[in-house]
This record gives C-alpha cells, sequence and structure tokens, in this order.
C-alpha cells in the first residue's frame, strides 16, 4: 500500500512538472508577445513616412507564432488590404532555398559540400583551369568564387535560359581571386539552381515545391509570374514625384533559384520553423541537422561597419549571413526586385525568427532596421535607439529620390561628335551581343529585342543610364584614327567592368 502511495505521489509530481513547465513557456510566450505591444502601430507610422504601400510582418519564438500581421495595401488603386497571406517577391531570400536543395541532394549522396563540381558534374567549367577543378557547392553559396557582380546582368539583362548562363560561366573573366575575396553574385546561384536541374532529372522549381514547399504546407508559394495565379498577391511600387507608381514585375525565370521566389508572412514562418528545429517541420525531417549546420557556418567575411549600431563584422554563410547582434547569433538574409524590398532573420539558440515582406524597393532598408528593433523589444536590449536611427534615416531617403530626380530632368551638354559615330553591333563572348543605335534623336543600347538602355551623354565619349537604382557608365573606346573600337560598361563606384568589341572594327 505504502509503495503504491509513493508511486502515485511520484507521477504525480512529475505531471505537476511538466504541467509547470509547459505553463512556464506559455507565460513565457505570452510575455514575449506582450513585449510586442504597439508594434503594429509603430509600423504603420513607419510605412508613412518611408512611403511605403504594404508590409507583413510574422515573428515565431519556440515554435510558437507571437506576431502576424499585414498593414497598408497590396493594391493601391483597389484598396486590397495586405494580409499575412498575401504574396510578395522574396527576391534573394530565394539564395536560402537554393542553400536548402543542395543540403537535400547531399543528403541524397548526389554530391559533397566540399567535393569538387567537376567530380559530380563533368562538363562544368569557370574561366580559370584551378578554379574549374576546384571549385565546390560552398564556393558558389557562400560568393567567393571570384565571379564580378557585373555578371549579375547576364540574369537579369540578357535573355539566356539557365543552362545557357551555365555553359557561358566558362567566359566571364573573375574580377577576383579564386576563394581570395566575398563578392555577391547572382549568377553562382542560378549555377547552383543548374546543378540541382542536373542532379535531380528535374527542374530547380519542380524540386522546391516537391521536397520544401509541399512538406511545409507553403502551398500558395510560388515562382516569378505566377504571383498572379493567386487571388491575394501584391503588386510592386516605388515612391516618385510625390505619388505611388505601379511597377511590372520582373520576369527572369532563368534567375528563379538567385531571386525569384513569392511567398507570403504566413508561409514564411514555415521556412523559419524548418531553420530553427534543425531541418525538422511537423515531425518530419525535411533536411538533415547536418546540411542545416553547413549552411549556417560562415565561410568567408563579407562586411565591416565601425557605426556603433552595426554588427561590427558580418560573415557569408551559404545563402545567409552570419553575424553576431548583441552577443546572439544571428542568420538573416535581405532581397530587393523592382518593387519589393523583405528581410528574414533567426536567432538558433534563442529561438525567434522574423520575417518582414514589403511592396517598395526602400522597403529593404527599413526592414533591416525593423527586424533589429524587434529582436531588442523581444531581448530586452536597449544599447541603441533604433527609433532615433529609422527617423535620422528617413529623410535621406526622401532628399536621394528627389535628388535622383532632379538629375533625370537635367540637360546634357553638347556631344563632341554625331551619334551615328557611335552606332553599330559589339559583342563579348560571354555576354554576346549589344547594338547601338539612334532612335528618335536619343542613342540606344540594345542587349535583346525586350531590353533597352537609353544611353545619356555625360562628356566626350562617355554616357551613362540607371538600372534598379545604378548608375551605368558607357565608354566608347577610340583607334589612334578616331574609329570606334569597343565599348566598355561600367557600374558606377565599383571596379566591375566588361569589354564589348565592336564587330566592324578595322
Amino acid at each position: 500500500m505504502k509503495r503504491s502511495a509513493f508511486v502515485f505521489c511520484l507521477f504525480a509530481l512529475a505531471a505537476s512538472f511538466f504541467l509547470l513547465s509547459d505553463s512556464f513557456v506559455f507565460s513565457q510566450e505570452s510575455n514575449r508577445a506582450n513585449q510586442l505591444e504597439g508594434l503594429s502601430s509603430y509600423v504603420e507610422k513607419k510605412m508613412e513616412e518611408w512611403k511605403i504601400p504594404g508590409m507583413a510582418i510574422g515573428v515565431i519564438q519556440n515554435d510558437s507564432v507571437i506576431f502576424l500581421e499585414g498593414f497598408g495595401f497590396r493594391d493601391i488603386d483597389k484598396k486590397l488590404p495586405v494580409t499575412p497571406q498575401t504574396l510578395f517577391g522574396i527576391a534573394s531570400i530565394s539564395k536560402t532555398f537554393t542553400a536548402a536543395t543542395i543540403g537535400i541532394l547531399y543528403d541524397e549522396g548526389k554530391l559533397g559540400w566540399n567535393t569538387p563540381i567537376i567530380d559530380y558534374v563533368p562538363d562544368f567549367r569557370l574561366y580559370d583551369e584551378y578554379a574549374t577543378f576546384h571549385a565546390t557547392v560552398r564556393d558558389l553559396l557562400s560568393h567567393r568564387t571570384g565571379l564580378s557582380p557585373f555578371s549579375d546582368l547576364m540574369v537579369y539583362v540578357w535573355p539566356y535560359e539557365r543552362d545557357e548562363i551555365y555553359r557561358r560561366l566558362r567566359y566571364l573573366k573573375p574580377s577576383s581571386s579564386f576563394r581570395g575575396w566575398y563578392q555577391y553574385s547572382n549568377v553562382s546561384f542560378v549555377v547552383a539552381g543548374t546543378i540541382v536541374d542536373k542532379l535531380s532529372g528535374g527542374s530547380w522549381e519542380d524540386f522546391v515545391e516537391k521536397r520544401i514547399f509541399k512538406p511545409l504546407g507553403m502551398t500558395h508559394s510560388n515562382f516569378d509570374l505566377q504571383i498572379k495565379n493567386v487571388e491575394d498577391f501584391s503588386y510592386p511600387y516605388k515612391y516618385e514625384n510625390g505619388q505611388y507608381v505601379k511597377l511590372p514585375f520582373r520576369h527572369r525565370p532563368a534567375g528563379n533559384p538567385s531571386g525569384g521566389i513569392n511567398s507570403s508572412a504566413s508561409e514564411m514562418i514555415n521556412w523559419l520553423k524548418l531553420h530553427l528545429k534543425k531541418g525538422q517541420f511537423d515531425n518530419r525531417q525535411i533536411i538533415s541537422p547536418t546540411s542545416i549546420d553547413m549552411i549556417k557556418n560562415p565561410c568567408i567575411y563579407n562586411f565591416y561597419s565601425e557605426e556603433k549600431w552595426w554588427p561590427p563584422m558580418m560573415s557569408s554563410a551559404l545563402g545567409w549571413d552570419f553575424q553576431f547582434y548583441s552577443g546572439y547569433h544571428l542568420l538573416t538574409k535581405g532581397g530587393i526586385i523592382n518593387g519589393f524590398g523583405c528581410f528574414i532573420s533567426f536567432m538558433p539558440q534563442e529561438k525567434i525568427g522574423i520575417v518582414i515582406l514589403g511592396n517598395n524597393g526602400v522597403a529593404l532598408e527599413l526592414t533591416h532596421y525593423l527586424t533589429y528593433y524587434i529582436y531588442d523589444q523581444l531581448l530586452n536590449l536597449n544599447e541603441f535607439s533604433w527609433d532615433k536611427l529609422i527617423e535620422d534615416e528617413t529623410p535621406k531617403y526622401k532628399v536621394s529620390s528627389e535628388k535622383s530626380s532632379k538629375e533625370q530632368q537635367a540637360k546634357s551638354e553638347k556631344m563632341s561628335y554625331p551619334r551615328e559615330k557611335y552606332t553599330g553591333s559589339y559583342e563579348h563572348k560571354a555576354y554576346g551581343k549589344a547594338a547601338v543605335y539612334v532612335e528618335n534623336g536619343e542613342m540606344q543600347l540594345n542587349f535583346n529585342t525586350n531590353f533597352v538602355w537609353p544611353l545619356e551623354y555625360c562628356f566626350q565619349n562617355v554616357f551613362k543610364t540607371v538600372y534598379d537604382g545604378a548608375t551605368i557608365r558607357f565608354e566608347f573606346k577610340q583607334d589612334t584614327a578616331g574609329n570606334v573600337t569597343s565599348l566598355e560598361i561600367q557600374i558606377e563606384g565599383t571596379d566591375f567592368s566588361v569589354v564589348f568589341e565592336k564587330s566592324n572594327s578595322k
């Protein structure tokens, strides 16, 4: 009898412990949710100041959603509201999915993280012979192949399919040594996607849909122009000359592995859950803990800042960026593409994840600030006033926009030579052909039938255009007789350039 009483008391004590534990966890999560009280009104205020039509925010802690809300409009004309289910273009956050597809292939024994790509994809070629025989998927996914950021124009300007970009990779001269320096590259993720195409026996898109979207319940997430296949989607916008302007959706399916996924805050919450539970979702192992750990590990230093409010150093992991924020281990990834700006992050030890999506490109900057602001609220940090920084940065954005508008209206100085001097066909072995011609009295540069850049005269033989917020400089080179022989294209403020030879040069 005494033994039975003892066992009963022991069982009751254990049950009480578990009930108290659950109660403590619930209380802790409830307290964290309370710490975000007032966030909604704060976000709405900042959206108005930054001129962002719509946003969606999701926050999880210990596998529980503690904040999930849509703000503003996904369609300004029809006054349709943003909901947690609204699809946005998530741009470069797509790279985190490509890293995961490589991890799944590793789990299946189809490739090795540190095995040269050429060992399992024999037709893989880079410009440099040493890099060709030593490059691994980790090199591709951490931006350390030496590929120039300029090569990204091959993804978003030229009309090549993914396999053609992969084939032309061998003609892309690197702008830094192999593994010598971090250089952001969309092309490297397109190549990683091509490897998934080759090893999976299907397409990267099919692989993501079957192996990630479906098991994670991301039933509405999709790719490229498929965003309009669902009812609840957002249009991309920019704010210009005092009004919102609806932008066209970017259509470059070849670049899907680097920036072509569309998703919502509610479905991206599941993506965060997968990473916080080491590759597991709903008690099913989608990707191994080994691969998740490999994806999170830093590979190469990529950023240094002396600003007291910014992490002093960041490194590139695989598809993610690695940093320490106030002593906490933090993985982040931002994205910007034609009127969409977004940011996702998680703290593995604290089991906190945050996703913020916006339908204006400048939202990328604000989503960064809001993310750290939310972490500070949840972790009771008060080392820095994000509120003050957000307020300080807002006027800079407005001044920048006004200055850009004025620059576009400025008249060019008189040209030194007739426009016809520069017209003709130009060619580069990797990028292909480009045509310069005069239309309605204006210089035009045509890379393909769907993409034309207007050339604004600057001085002597130099022209410029603005693309995706970047100023691109064009300089026509001459021989001693004054004949144009080539066209050098350079992204202003960088050392990255490429030279197209004129086809009819003597």
